[in-house]
């Protein structure tokens, strides 16, 4: 039982590493996923925007010594910033599993072959999304089509969702074991579950996924309706005050 544990736990890890690429179409993992089918006689099938816009931005790079892996189209649209990266080393360390899953520095970058091209500048703070890498091997047929899978939800969504669903319904034990899971694959040791903790494996774990654009929406948007009410209501009481000193 304890081998098995082991074998299942490393093959997470392994997914991990490789989850969001086409490697991993239809992993374990995957709890829905749009399917995208290879066809050479019509690549624009397999036509998209997304992975060309989250993708480095390569006219400004020199990927010549990359050995071709990856693909020469990118719009840099997803950029991690420092706070995120600084928000993995403070949980994980600077050598955490997770982090160099999901971002690297243009260090480690320059060490797989990729540099600033002579003569031109980055809008970047020196990171660079990594689960999300656009390789030439998954577009064979155009520079900005893609035949790997949408994942729309992963496994690893679900139990932070259980987390925090089990924690507002009082069950501690649930919604600790439910964070946990997530945080052993990542090498990560035990904590307890508190909305706090569950929100900041959310912001890890899922950062740059597909559905974490409409968490990310949702929530500015609640934020945004808030500080209109407040300052509507701030707005009316000044003007109540006003007309109680005049009358």
């Amino acid at each position: 039982m304890k081998l098995e544990l082991v074998v299942s736990i490393n093959f997470m890890m392994e997914i991990m590493r490789i989850s969001l690429t086409y490697k991993a179409e239809y992993n374990c993992e995957s709890m829905l996923e749009s399917n995208r089918i290879f066809d050479a006689s019509n690549s624009m099938d397999e036509f998209s925007f997304f992975e060309v816009m989250n993708h480095w931005r390569t006219d400004k790079l020199d990927m010549s010594g990359s050995n071709n892996q990856f693909n020469g189209t990118g719009w840099g649209f997803m950029v991690p910033q420092k706070k995120l990266y600084d928000a993995f080393v403070q949980e994980e360390g600077v050598d955490g599993y997770r982090l160099n899953q999901t971002m690297k520095t243009y260090d480690q970058i320059t060490q797989l072959g990729v540099k600033v091209a002579k003569g031109q500048s980055l809008i970047n703070e020196g990171y660079f999304m990594w689960k999300r890498r656009f390789s030439n091997v998954e577009s064979p047929a155009g520079f900005w089509c893609s035949y790997n899978n949408y994942r729309w939800m992963r496994y690893a969504e679900v139990l932070l969702l259980a987390a925090e669903a089990n924690l507002k319904d009082g069950n501690q034990s649930e919604a600790d074991a439910c964070l946990n899971e997530v945080r052993q694959r990542a090498r990560l040791d035990a904590k307890t579950a508190t909305l706090d903790a569950i929100k900041l494996e959310k912001r890890l774990e899922l950062c740059s996924e597909y559905t974490r654009y409409r968490i990310l929406s949702v929530g500015k948007m609640r934020r945004l309706c808030l500080r209109i009410r407040v300052k509507e209501h701030l707005s009316c009481q000044i003007r109540q005050e006003k007309m109680s000193r005049i009358m």
